[in-house]
This record gives C-alpha cells, structure tokens and sequence, in this order.
C-alpha cells in the first residue's frame, strides 16, 4: 500500500508556489553601519550615500546603534 501511495506521488508531484529566479544585471548592496555615540558621523555617510548615482531602489542602509 505504502509502494503504490509513493509511485503516485512521485508521478503527480505538487506544484508548489517556487517561481524562477529572472537573472538581474545590476547589484544588489546591503549598507551596514554599527556606531554609538556617533550621531555627527552617521549623518555624514548617509549624506554621501544619498549624493551616490547608483540607483536608490538597489541598496537599503540599515543602522545598529550599540
């Protein structure tokens, strides 16, 4: 019985909800900044960072104040 439920499985596998990845032709950058007591510092990178030409959509910044 376990044979035959595994036979017919295996030729009506489920389809799933996995969609194919479409190949990309720009980068993808993630901006991580660890500071503390740095407020003046951290406003001068995001100030360059929001002067770049690359593509605002295409990077996240994320701040960890430890």
């Amino acid at each position: 019985m376990r044979e035959k439920i595994l036979k017919t499985l295996l030729k009506n596998p489920p389809k799933g909800d996995l969609w194919e990845w479409e190949k990309e032709d720009c980068y993808k950058i993630s901006c991580v900044f660890v500071f503390w007591k740095r407020i003046s510092l951290i406003k001068s990178i995001l100030n360059c960072l929001l002067w770049q030409k690359f593509n605002k959509k295409n990077f996240e910044v994320i701040l960890i104040e430890d």
